[in-house]
C-alpha cells in the first residue's frame, strides 16, 4: 500500500497519522529538506556520552504547505536528526533527515 493510500484511509476514518518521508519520493523529499534545513531547531536533546559515542538530536518543525495531494490531510513536516561522533573520532557523522 502506498503512503497516499494509507493517508487516505486514516483521514477518512477521522484519525491523524505520522508517516515517514523518504528519498524514494525525490521531489517532495527535496522540498521538505529545503524547507527544514534553514529552520532553527525547535528542540535539542541533551548531549549523551554512552556506548563509546557522543550524540545529540535536533527536531525541526514546519507547516506542510507542500503538495498535499501526495500526503492527504498532512499539516506539518518534521525532521529529527541525530548527530554523533565516536569518542575518539575526528569528524562527527550526520545522517539524512
Amino acid at each position: 500500500m502506498t503512503p497516499k493510500k494509507t493517508a487516505l484511509i486514516i483521514t477518512a476514518a477521522g484519525a491523524d497519522y505520522y508517516l515517514a518521508l523518504k528519498d524514494n519520493q525525490p521531489t517532495l523529499y527535496a522540498q521538505a529538506q529545503q524547507k527544514l534545513d534553514y529552520l532553527p531547531a525547535a528542540w535539542t536533546s541533551d548531549t549523551e556520552c554512552a556506548h563509546g559515542r557522543i550524540e545529540y538530536r535536533e527536531l525541526r518543525l514546519a507547516a506542510f504547505d507542500l503538495d498535499t495531494s501526495l500526503f492527504p490531510g498532512a499539516w506539518q513536516v518534521a525532521s529529527l536528526t541525530r548527530y554523533y561522533q565516536q569518542k575518539f573520532a575526528a569528524n562527527p557523522k550526520e545522517p539524512k533527515i
